[in-house]
């Protein structure tokens, strides 16, 4: 199935959309690549500064490792969109909702190498955000009210295509909320 058949086979009331599987393999691969390299480093080093840097890595991209592995054995939707809001799920298996009337505004943000589809929250919604989940409140607080990324390097389908697809599905809940688009 290529990408363009990702979000359209997805049910008309509900938009689900996976992790890449390839995308992840591939940032496994270069996450081991940094482990070996680390510890190639690691092993030639000539002073304690350096040792340290390497150790850095290996632990860094171990760690980054691990989380892939884990995602590739335990699959889960990295985006779920219905007349309700937004789902996403944690690592450890918590299933966070950010309700429509809760956003602020979405905003596509392109670089040279990816793009990532920000979700903000309002003032207000921050508040009944934080009441349900307040850990996770608090690191919305900390990143300017940013409580969802979903970015190109994990997606299957472009972000910008993710972006149309929600402005025509939920255009109704977008001007009932008076959810900014850009």
């Amino acid at each position: 199935m290529n990408y363009q058949d990702s979000l359209s086979e997805a049910d008309e009331e509900v938009l689900i959309l996976y992790p890449s599987r390839q995308k992840m393999l591939l940032l496994l691969a270069g996450s081991l690549v940094f482990v070996v390299a680390g510890v190639f480093l690691f092993l030639n080093a000539s002073n304690l500064v350096n040792e340290g840097l390497d150790v850095f890595t290996i632990v860094f991209f171990g760690l980054c490792a691990l989380v892939l592995i884990f995602m590739l054995v335990k699959s889960y939707p990295l985006l779920q969109m219905n007349d309700e809001g937004f789902r996403q799920w944690s690592l450890w298996g918590k299933n966070y909702l950010i309700s429509w009337e809760e956003i602020a505004f979405i905003f596509l943000s392109t670089g040279r190498l990816s793009s990532s589809l920000n979700i903000y929250l309002s003032e207000t919604g921050l508040e009944t955000f934080s009441a349900r989940y307040p850990w996770r409140g608090r690191f919305c607080r900390l990143f300017g009210r940013l409580v969802m990324v979903i970015s190109s390097s994990m997606s299957p389908v472009p972000v910008q295509e993710i972006l149309e697809t929600m402005q025509k599905r939920y255009q109704r809940r977008i001007e009932q909320y008076d959810i900014y688009v850009r």
